[in-house]
């Protein structure tokens, strides 16, 4: 699987492999990862189908699976990886365990960019052992390379308290939502929110008649 596909590019996998793990046991200025989410694992499974543990001599590097490991703090972690002189960490995959969630993040960014699922990072869940994969398809060099994955909270439910004031009266939430219904936008809709309530602007109120009664307003 990992043979030379093409020696003549300068494409070969093994010896990729091979590399990327001498980067990161080296004695003298190896790739580190940290954590400021998150706890940086340090020991795991010896070996496949094995029930002993070790400790992993490089923290967060897992050498059985040659993944870097991570335990979630309520389903969300940063990393960062950090390299010196001229080493370059390509498409690093990362185990975060302790992932409850049956589904991947939807917020994942790479020193500040949001990513794409499927396209910047590729992601699956392992929901028996409650671990999310995630290979990050970028090269990590130099010390900044963070990578952050948030738990997004669940938008409020669906309410007829539009405007987020605590009440629900027909002269503004009433009203707010019959203009919505009959194609008004902006401020003919806003302007019968009460002053100063949470959501007072079309802007707030889209979102929220969006994300959480699922209207699809454009």
């Amino acid at each position: 699987m990992l043979g030379e596909h093409n020696p003549g590019a300068s494409v070969d996998p093994t010896m990729a492999q091979v590399r990327a793990q001498e980067m990161i046991l080296k004695t003298a200025s190896p790739v580190t990862m940290t954590a400021s989410v998150g706890t940086v694992a340090t020991s795991g499974i010896a070996g496949i189908s094995r029930v002993d543990s070790q400790t992993y001599s490089r923290p967060g590097y897992n050498p059985v699976y040659a993944t870097w490991e991570v335990t979630a703090a309520s389903d969300a972690a940063t990393v960062n990886w950090s390299s010196s002189g001229g080493d370059a960490l390509k498409n690093p995959v990362l185990r975060v365990r302790g992932y409850s969630s049956a589904t991947p993040p939807t917020s994942v960014t790479f020193n500040g960019a949001t990513l794409v699922a499927g396209t910047d990072v590729l992601m699956s869940v392992d929901t028996a052992n409650s671990v999310l994969w995630l290979t990050l398809l970028r090269t990590a060099s130099g010390a900044s390379n963070t990578l952050a994955i948030g738990a997004v909270a669940a938008p409020p439910p669906c309410r007829m308290d539009i405007d987020g004031d605590g009440h629900v009266y027909p002269t503004t939430d009433g009203l707010i939502l019959v203009r919505v219904m009959l194609g008004l936008t902006g401020t003919a809709v806003s302007n019968a929110a009460v002053v100063g309530s949470p959501r007072s602007t079309w802007a707030d109120i889209r979102t929220y008649l969006n994300d959480s009664c699922a209207m699809g307003l454009p």
